[in-house]
């Protein structure tokens, strides 16, 4: 793993810190509270633990395609709390909305799955275990899809 690589995932890691991330560590299972890749320490219930440097440590996320509908309209409806939602569609790289907006007037919407367009979005992201920084791509995390760790 690259220092770029361990720096992309100590952000990541930090922001997901609160929703209880799981990651894999040493072939465990663990709910991971702090992670200093910096100094190769892991504290999980105040014990501290050495990372070797061929110990990887990766989080279960999901890969952001395989949002619902229901999680994608709860996703808009953080975002946009004045606008109603009427459609959504989700392909493989956005989600589309028709919605209108607090005047009715009918308009569309498009996020895509590449872009973080605002701190709601981006806690929501974080607290659903959504892989927003493509982390499963650079083998930096594992896909948890039809695993129901999060449940």
């Amino acid at each position: 793993m690259t220092q770029k690589d361990k720096e992309l995932l100590l952000k990541d890691l930090c922001m997901r810190l609160p929703y209880g991330v799981i990651c894999e560590f040493k072939r465990s299972t663990l709910n991971v509270l702090y992670n200093n890749i910096y100094d190769n320490t892991l504290t999980i219930n105040n014990i501290e633990y050495v990372v070797k440097d061929d110990s990887v440590v990766r989080p279960y996320l999901r890969p952001m395609p395989s949002m619902t509908e229901s999680e994608a309209s709860d996703m808009f409806n953080v975002i946009y709390p004045k606008h109603k939602l009427i459609n959504v569609e989700i392909e493989k790289d956005r989600v589309r909305f028709s919605n209108k907006d607090e005047y009715s007037k009918y308009y569309h919407i498009t996020l895509f799955f590449n872009q973080i367009y605002s701190l709601e979005q981006l806690d929501y992201l974080n607290e659903h275990h959504f892989d927003h920084r493509h982390l499963i791509e650079k083998n930096l995390a594992l896909d948890c899809t039809g695993l129901h760790i999060y449940d």
